[in-house]
């Protein structure tokens, strides 16, 4: 079975990842057999973005790109001892990803996250939110996600 949590419509396919065993499958919406893309860790959130890219939250690891095509994995957000990355979302100009990103251990980890973009070309990271967390892009350049048990909103200006 697949983790829900990380299922990804996008065109003629899902992506999905079995736990346990951390294997990044996807299957076309039209049936037949899944298609093994790579191992993976446990995922803090996956999405499917434009270009057949995955981006996968690697938590003590960063975050992972994976070509849904085949190919080779690529971290593209790497952490400091300490941090956790999570629900990577590939803005829409191709070339910033949108992440929480947490720090410490134990109940205060999400309560103290925050929510970052960092460039693919450049690596600069830049910190939107502090004490937000699970933010998502949506059209209309607009950035939802929590703060605390708050759900909260963010108009941002994102290059096309």
């Amino acid at each position: 079975g697949g983790d829900w949590r990380s299922r990804q419509r996008v065109g003629k396919g899902v992506g999905f990842v079995c736990v346990p065993g951390g294997k990044l499958k996807k299957q076309a919406i039209g049936g037949g057999a899944s298609v093994r893309l790579e191992d993976i860790d446990n995922p803090f959130g996956a999405s499917w973005a434009a270009g057949d890219q995955i981006f996968v939250g690697q938590g003590i690891k960063g975050i992972v790109r994976v070509p849904a095509n085949g190919g080779k994995v690529e971290t593209v957000v790497a952490v400091k001892p300490g941090e956790v990355a999570q629900s990577p979302q590939l803005l829409p100009d191709g070339y910033h990803v949108l992440f929480t990103l947490a720090h410490g251990t134990g109940n205060e980890l999400w309560a103290k996250a925050q929510v970052d973009v960092q460039s693919l070309k450049t690596g600069q990271r830049s910190v939107l939110v502090r004490g937000g967390s699970d933010e998502r892009y949506s059209p209309g350049d607009h950035i939802g996600g929590r703060r605390c048990t708050t759900a909260v909103g963010l108009r941002v200006s994102v290059s096309t």
